[in-house]
């Protein structure tokens, strides 16, 4: 009998990580690419040798589509970064209304204070309005070190 095992082989995709150093140069960075060529394996190894860097990685899937249940799911994400920020957001609730995502707007330039990345993967399987209002407000409002 043969021992002929498959042994998979991770591609280092220098490109994509020469790209991610623009991170810091934009208030949103996307990576768009089919599935399989690697995008979040090259966001990872990247924020692996990223020093003086926090980072929250949110991910969703096809399968949620429970506005709250996402809303927690975000908000435990920001725990490992900063457990003060994902309770206050968690505590505050779902932003429903332009005041809503204001005040957390507000909430997350008052408490972010060092470089801080969020990553969302698999941003196309977002099913939540309310979620994509806040992260485009977040976006646009261009928060220092986020």
């Amino acid at each position: 009998m043969g021992t002929n095992f498959f042994k998979p082989k991770l591609l280092n995709r220098k490109r994509i990580g020469q790209m991610l150093e623009g991170i810091f140069d934009v208030p949103l960075f996307l990576l768009i690419s089919s599935m399989g060529y690697g995008k979040t394996t090259a966001v990872k190894d990247f924020l692996k040798t990223q020093k003086n860097l926090s980072h929250s990685w949110f991910s969703l899937n096809s399968y949620e589509n429970d506005e709250l249940w996402l809303w927690q799911k975000f908000c435990q994400s920001l725990a490992a970064t900063d457990p003060d920020l994902s309770r206050r957001l968690a505590e505050y609730g779902l932003p429903q209304t332009a005041v809503d995502r204001e005040r957390i707007l507000d909430i997350t330039k008052n408490v972010v204070t060092s470089r801080t990345i969020l990553v969302i993967d698999d941003y196309h399987e977002n099913k939540s309005p309310s979620i994509d209002l806040l992260l485009t407000t977040i976006a646009r409002s261009s928060i220092p070190r986020l």
